[in-house]
C-alpha cells in the first residue's frame, strides 16, 4: 500500500504548490521517487517523531497541508500528547500517515505490535481515520483526504496479492466485495485478504456471506450502515486491531444507540499483551485471525442461529 500512497501522493505535490511532506528518517526505497518530484517540499526532520509532529504543527498554522510519515508505534504511541495539544485541538490540515497496523512488524517484538492506534485517535475531535484494505482502497481514501481539511489519521498495511472485484460501492463508505444474504462481515484493513479467502470456505458450505469493506473508520455515515445492518440478521466484525475502541466497538454502539436487533460477533485481538515473536502470518495465527480460524468461528456462530 505504501507504493501506491507514494504514487498519490507524489501527483498531488506536483500540482499543489502549498504541500509538504514529512518523515522521520523512515520510507527508503519508497519515498526516493517523492523525493526527486518535490525536493524542496520533501523534508526528513531525522530520527525525532516529536519533533516531525511540531514542525509539521508549524507549517500548517503557516498555511501548509502537511502529510507526515512513520511507521504506527512512533508516530502515534511516542507523539501522543503533541498530536492531541497541537494537532488536534487546533484543528490543523495534517494527515498522519502510519505504516504497519497490527502485525505488520511482528517479527520486530512487542514495541512494533500497533492494534491501539484506532482507539487512540478515535478520541480526538476532528480527527478522520482512514483504514484501507485493497489498492483501490488506498486511492479511494488518498482523494478524500487531497479533497477536505483538516486532521486525519491513515494507516497502511502490506497489499493483498489479489484485487478483489467490488460486487456494489458506497460512496465515500465502503466496497462490497461480496454480495450474499446469509451474513453480513465487517472488516477493515488488510485482513481482507483472510475475510476473502473465509467467504470462499462458507461457500462451499452453502452460506452466502456479505463482505463489506470500510476504509473510513471516522467519520462513520451511521444512516448508511444502519440501512445496511437492517438487511442482516447476524453480524460479524473482523479486524486486525483490538476488540476494544475499533472496528467491532464502532459497530455494536451504532445497533446499540439505534436499538436494532442483530447478532453481533466481534471478532479481533483479546485485551491483553501480545508477547509473541513472529511475521503477520505467525502471529494471525495464533490469535486466531487467519481463515481457517475464522471459517470456524463464523461457521458455528452462525449454526447456532440457523
Amino acid at each position: 500500500m505504501r507504493h501506491i500512497f507514494v504514487k498519490e501522493i507524489s501527483n498531488y505535490l506536483i500540482n499543489n504548490k502549498d504541500s509538504y511532506f514529512l518523515t522521520a528518517d523512515l520510507g527508503y526505497n519508497a519515498f526516493e521517487a517523492l523525493k526527486k518530484i518535490a525536493p524542496d517540499r520533501f523534508i526528513n526532520t531525522g530520527v525525532g517523531e516529536n519533533n516531525m509532529i511540531g514542525v509539521a504543527s508549524g507549517m500548517a498554522m503557516s498555511g501548509k497541508k502537511i502529510f507526515a510519515y512513520s511507521i504506527v508505534p512512533f508516530l502515534i504511541f511516542r507523539s501522543f500528547e503533541i498530536i492531541r495539544n497541537y494537532i488536534s485541538h487546533n484543528s490543523l490540515d495534517i494527515t498522519l500517515v502510519g505504516a504497519g497496523g497490527g502485525f505488520s512488524y511482528g517479527n520486530q517484538g512487542i514495541s512494533h505490535n500497533s492494534f491501539e492506534d484506532i482507539a487512540l485517535i478515535r478520541t480526538l475531535p476532528n480527527f478522520k481515520i482512514f483504514s484501507p484494505g485493497t489498492k483501490n482502497e488506498v486511492v479511494k481514501c488518498c482523494n478524500m483526504i487531497f479533497n477536505s481539511s483538516g486532521p486525519s489519521y491513515m494507516r497502511l498495511g502490506k497489499a493483498p496479492n489479489n484485487d478483489y472485484n467490488i460486487s456494489k460501492t458506497e460512496l465515500d463508505f465502503g466496497e462490497f466485495y461480496s454480495d450474499g444474504k446469509d451474513l453480513l462481515i465487517i472488516t477493515s484493513g488488510n485482513i481482507i485478504e483472510e475475510v476473502m479467502k473465509t467467504n470462499d470456505m462458507l461457500l462451499s458450505k452453502s452460506i452466502k456471506s456479505s463482505v463489506l469493506s470500510l476504509p473510513v473508520l471516522k467519520p462513520l455515515n451511521d444512516k448508511i450502515l444502519i440501512k445496511i445492518l437492517k438487511n442482516y440478521k447476524i453480524v460479524f466484525s473482523v479486524e486486525e486491531n483490538g476488540l476494544i475502541g475499533g472496528l467491532g466497538s464502532i459497530i455494536s454502539e451504532i445497533i446499540i444507540k439505534n436499538n436494532l436487533s442483530n447478532i453481533v460477533y466481534n471478532i479481533g485481538l483479546d485485551d491483553k499483551v501480545h508477547k509473541e515473536l513472529g511475521d503477520q502470518k505467525f502471529l494471525r495465527l495464533i490469535n486466531k485471525l487467519d481463515f481457517n480460524s475464522l471459517f470456524q468461528l463464523i461457521f458455528e456462530s452462525y449454526k447456532k442461529h440457523d
